[in-house]
């Protein structure tokens, strides 16, 4: 990180920019770099994601590019329920385990190499069904302290042939419709997830080298976060949602968020559609952000080699533009 910024500031130096461009380039560079670290892009891998120092210098040539502002709309959409992303039950599907919560439950998952799913039921009971696994006892599955476990005893990865990540083996998990989960922790890697109905205070989603979608989410605080893997939401409902992804897409349909939505994103694109937030605030790199009748209040806007375009019909709802900039792309609000 530190050598790529060195070799960064060098080319800056080398340009007409002013110290304060450079330094907010630098500052913005570094930022974003912090971010992509975090999620697990190595040193080594800067340069590809974040361009060769002297182009991308190259692309900044001085001009930031301002675009047009303009007032979109007050929401005009319906909350509407989607079909369920969760399978249904097959014969392979085992019922292993079955426990009996009490309101305000929490639930943690550490997963690797297995796929899951989670619904609800009308039942009282948390029903845990297994699908192929071969060896349990490689596994810790308790519910204690109103907590359900469910996590691998083992960190070894499971090896695939081929090029396909799938093992065909994971776990179906039934919750109770009538109580609320007080925490939902998950953890992944080399593992799809299908989430729907889920109803928590708190969703905690952290994956690698998997694909994820929820279909019908109420929670009131969110955070996900995923590296080489797709996102797609569909019905999602929180006060406060933090999302980042490295070399992933995300696409959200009636993403519905009371405060604010923090977004992060490197090597991917993202695509909201039809949805509203009190407060939006994207960063991209390497990638593109397309908002389609999604109404925030106020947003703040930044990309680095990629565009972001807000088009909405409604052109009653005033936006807030409170911050906007672009380094090799553009920002289009209409």
């Amino acid at each position: 990180m530190k050598k790529y910024l060195e070799d960064l500031e060098k080319e800056l130096r080398k340009s007409k920019l002013s110290e304060e461009e450079i330094s907010e380039i630098m500052e913005d560079h570094k930022e974003m770099i912090e971010i992509a670290k975090q999620e697990g892009i190595s040193d080594d891998e800067l340069e590809k994601k974040f361009g060769n120092p002297k182009k991308v210098v190259a692309d900044i040539n001085g001009d930031y590019q301002e675009t047009s502002t303009n007032r979109d709309n007050k929401g005009g959409f319906e909350m509407k329920k989607f079909d369920s992303c969760v399978r249904d039950l097959q014969p392979e599907d085992s019922l292993y385990k079955t426990f009996t919560p009490s309101d305000d439950y929490e639930i943690e998952v550490n997963l690797v190499s297995d796929d899951l799913q989670v619904d609800f039921h009308d039942e009282d009971t948390i029903l845990v069904y297994q699908n192929r696994i071969k060896d349990l006892e490689e596994y810790e599955i308790d519910f204690s302290n109103n907590k359900l476990l469910i996590s691998r005893k083992s960190h070894k990865m499971k090896f695939v042939i081929g090029f396909s990540k799938k093992s065909q083996t994971g776990f179906y998990i039934f919750l109770p419709k009538k109580l609320n989960i007080k925490d939902f922790s998950l953890k992944t890697v080399s593992s799809d997830g299908y989430f729907n109905a889920i109803q928590s205070d708190k969703l905690k989603v952290s994956t690698t080298s998997g694909d994820y979608r929820m279909t019908n989410i109420v929670t009131k605080s969110a955070k996900v976060s995923t590296v080489s893997g797709n996102l797609r939401l569909d019905g999602f409902e929180t006060t406060n949602f933090d999302l980042s992804t490295v070399s992933g897409d995300i696409a959200a349909e009636q993403l519905i968020i009371g405060e604010k939505i923090h977004v992060n994103t490197v090597s991917g694109d993202i695509n909201l559609k039809d949805g509203k937030a009190h407060n939006l605030d994207i960063k991209t790199v390497s990638g593109d952000g397309l908002l389609n009748e999604f109404y925030p209040d106020m947003v703040s806007l930044k990309s680095v080699s990629g565009d972001i375009i807000m088009s909405n019909s409604n052109r009653d709802h005033y936006v807030d533009v409170v911050y906007k900039k672009t380094v090799s792309g553009d920002i289009i609000i209409k």
